[in-house]
């Protein structure tokens, strides 16, 4: 799940200078909506996970909240081992060993739909991506798992709306 809220939301980075380098991964929310999630469940979450709990920074000025731990080794086990890319995530991809696993797929598009989906009033759940290859896995998981799905495809995103009967599982089932 904690690797689907970086795909989503997070990042990752080095910051180099000529005596030092300070290892950086964030996530990023917007302040007025997910003030809540970062310093509750995200904040649980990442302690749980790395005996660390984040420092969270809130930026009125940019409606935006940061959950940031500054860890070489997180950070170098987020890229070396799980592949994960350093800057820009325009080539990211849900990590092989997530996709060796039911349960880690699942768990990972959870954390993915956390973060770039939402409910409607309808209670479908509807996202939007821009990347291809996340989205290729994702319709995958989704297909593997029988959740009904539609994809659109435009020239540079793509959008996924899951019905009422998908929506309700994955919030059911895959909690």
């Amino acid at each position: 799940e904690e690797t689907g809220i970086h795909i989503g939301d997070g990042n990752l980075g080095i910051i180099k200078d000529k005596k030092w380098k300070s290892y950086k991964y964030g996530i990023s929310g917007d302040l007025i909506d997910e003030i809540f999630y970062h310093e509750i469940y995200l904040k649980n979450l990442l302690k749980k996970i790395y005996n660390i709990e984040p420092t969270i920074i809130k930026r009125e000025n940019k409606n935006s909240v940061d959950s940031i731990l500054k860890s070489k080794a997180i950070v170098e086990f987020k890229n070396k081992v799980l592949k994960l890319p350093l800057g820009s995530k325009k080539d990211i991809k849900i990590p092989k060993e997530i996709l060796k696993s039911e349960e880690f797929k699942k768990r990972c598009l959870t954390g993915i739909i956390d973060s770039d989906f939402s409910i409607t009033n309808s209670m479908a759940i509807t996202g939007k991506l821009n990347n291809l290859f996340v989205i290729k896995e994702i319709k995958n998981i989704l297909k593997e798992n029988n959740i009904k799905h539609t994809l659109q495809i435009y020239p540079s995103y793509g959008r996924f709306y899951i019905n009422k009967e998908g929506a309700i599982k994955i919030i059911e089932e895959w909690k």
